[in-house]
């Protein structure tokens, strides 16, 4: 008898993924993403930064991206991204370079 056992979508990759995704071109659909508290707040930034964010639930996100790049402070009448990432460590690592970027 086989058994197949799904592991957890990671937390990590998942915030790589949706910035990646949010980054690129077009729109990306994203599998087995996690629901996490951490990867929400990334979804958030993102979503403030510009990028077009749906939830379609089961892991599974749709993507389009900010073909000018992430808004901020530095467009012309933009205003300043103030965004809470919570305790999110990576959310707050990654998406500091990539908003200053």
């Amino acid at each position: 008898m086989k058994s197949a056992v799904q592991a957890p979508a990671s937390k990590s990759l998942s915030h790589r993924v949706l910035i990646a995704a949010a980054l690129a071109n077009g729109l990306s659909r994203l599998h087995r993403v996690s629901d996490c508290e951490d990867a929400q707040r990334t979804i958030g930034v993102l979503q403030a930064a510009g990028a077009d964010i749906q939830n379609k639930g089961q892991g599974e996100c749709l993507v389009q991206g900010m073909a000018a790049g992430p808004a901020g402070a530095l467009d012309a009448g933009a205003a300043p991204l103030s965004c809470y990432v919570g305790e999110s460590g990576t959310s707050c690592r990654l998406l500091t370079a990539v908003l200053a970027a």
